[in-house]
Protein backbone atom coordinates (compact mmCIF):
# COMPACT_ATOMS: atom_id res chain seq x y z
CA UNK A 1 0.00 0.00 0.00
CA UNK A 2 2.81 2.37 0.76
CA UNK A 3 4.38 1.69 -2.61
CA UNK A 4 1.12 2.52 -4.41
CA UNK A 5 0.79 5.75 -2.41
CA UNK A 6 4.34 6.71 -3.31
CA UNK A 7 3.68 5.89 -6.97
CA UNK A 8 0.56 8.05 -6.91
CA UNK A 9 2.42 10.91 -5.25
CA UNK A 10 5.25 10.56 -7.79
CA UNK A 11 2.73 10.57 -10.68
CA UNK A 12 1.05 13.64 -9.20
CA UNK A 13 4.37 15.48 -8.89
CA UNK A 14 5.36 14.50 -12.44
CA UNK A 15 1.96 15.74 -13.70
CA UNK A 16 2.45 19.06 -11.89
CA UNK A 17 5.95 19.38 -13.36
CA UNK A 18 4.63 18.66 -16.84
CA UNK A 19 1.78 21.17 -16.38
CA UNK A 20 4.29 23.75 -15.17
CA UNK A 21 6.51 23.14 -18.21
CA UNK A 22 3.49 23.36 -20.48
CA UNK A 23 2.49 26.72 -18.91
CA UNK A 24 6.05 27.98 -19.25
CA UNK A 25 6.15 26.98 -22.93
CA UNK A 26 2.80 28.68 -23.56
CA UNK A 27 3.92 31.82 -21.70
CA UNK A 28 7.11 31.83 -23.76
CA UNK A 29 5.10 31.64 -27.01
CA UNK A 30 2.80 34.44 -25.85
CA UNK A 31 5.83 36.53 -24.86
CA UNK A 32 7.46 35.97 -28.26
CA UNK A 33 4.23 36.97 -30.03
CA UNK A 34 4.00 40.11 -27.91
CA UNK A 35 7.64 40.96 -28.57
CA UNK A 36 7.04 40.49 -32.32
CA UNK A 37 4.09 42.86 -32.10
CA UNK A 38 6.19 45.37 -30.15
CA UNK A 39 8.97 45.19 -32.75
CA UNK A 40 6.42 45.70 -35.55
CA UNK A 41 4.93 48.71 -33.74
CA UNK A 42 8.39 50.18 -33.15
CA UNK A 43 9.16 49.85 -36.86
CA UNK A 44 5.85 51.49 -37.72
CA UNK A 45 6.58 54.32 -35.27
CA UNK A 46 10.04 54.81 -36.78
CA UNK A 47 8.56 55.03 -40.28
CA UNK A 48 5.92 57.50 -39.12
CA UNK A 49 8.59 59.54 -37.34
CA UNK A 50 10.68 59.68 -40.52
CA UNK A 51 7.62 60.73 -42.52
CA UNK A 52 6.80 63.40 -39.94
CA UNK A 53 10.40 64.66 -39.97
CA UNK A 54 10.38 64.92 -43.77
CA UNK A 55 7.09 66.82 -43.77
CA UNK A 56 8.28 69.12 -40.99
CA UNK A 57 11.48 69.83 -42.91
CA UNK A 58 9.50 70.55 -46.06
CA UNK A 59 7.12 72.88 -44.20
CA UNK A 60 10.05 74.67 -42.59
CA UNK A 61 11.67 75.13 -45.98
CA UNK A 62 8.41 76.41 -47.49
CA UNK A 63 7.96 78.79 -44.55
CA UNK A 64 11.48 80.16 -45.07
CA UNK A 65 10.77 80.64 -48.78
CA UNK A 66 7.54 82.41 -47.93
CA UNK A 67 9.32 84.66 -45.43
CA UNK A 68 11.97 85.56 -48.04
CA UNK A 69 9.28 86.27 -50.65
CA UNK A 70 7.37 88.46 -48.18
CA UNK A 71 10.53 90.41 -47.34
CA UNK A 72 11.24 90.92 -51.04
CA UNK A 73 7.63 91.99 -51.64
CA UNK A 74 7.74 94.47 -48.77
CA UNK A 75 11.08 95.87 -49.95
CA UNK A 76 9.82 96.26 -53.52
CA UNK A 77 6.60 97.80 -52.28
CA UNK A 78 8.56 100.32 -50.25
CA UNK A 79 10.78 101.09 -53.25
CA UNK A 80 7.78 101.60 -55.52
CA UNK A 81 5.93 103.59 -52.88
CA UNK A 82 8.95 105.84 -52.46
CA UNK A 83 9.40 106.18 -56.22
CA UNK A 84 5.72 106.95 -56.65
CA UNK A 85 6.10 109.60 -53.95
CA UNK A 86 8.98 111.10 -55.91
CA UNK A 87 6.88 111.01 -59.08
CA UNK A 88 3.96 112.68 -57.28
CA UNK A 89 6.29 115.28 -55.75
CA UNK A 90 7.81 115.93 -59.16
CA UNK A 91 4.33 116.36 -60.69
CA UNK A 92 3.35 118.73 -57.89
CA UNK A 93 6.53 120.75 -58.34
CA UNK A 94 5.96 120.93 -62.13
CA UNK A 95 2.37 121.98 -61.68
CA UNK A 96 3.39 124.59 -59.13
CA UNK A 97 6.11 125.80 -61.49
CA UNK A 98 3.66 126.01 -64.37
CA UNK A 99 1.25 127.94 -62.16
CA UNK A 100 4.04 130.30 -61.13
CA UNK A 101 5.11 130.75 -64.74
CA UNK A 102 1.48 131.33 -65.77
CA UNK A 103 0.96 133.86 -63.00
CA UNK A 104 4.22 135.61 -63.80
CA UNK A 105 3.37 135.91 -67.48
Amino acid sequence: MTLTGMENQHAKIMLEIEMHRSRQAQNKRVLEECMDKVAAREKEIELLQEKYDRKTLLLTRKQRELDIMMKKYIALKEVFDVSSLFICAEKIVRSMYSVCVYVAV
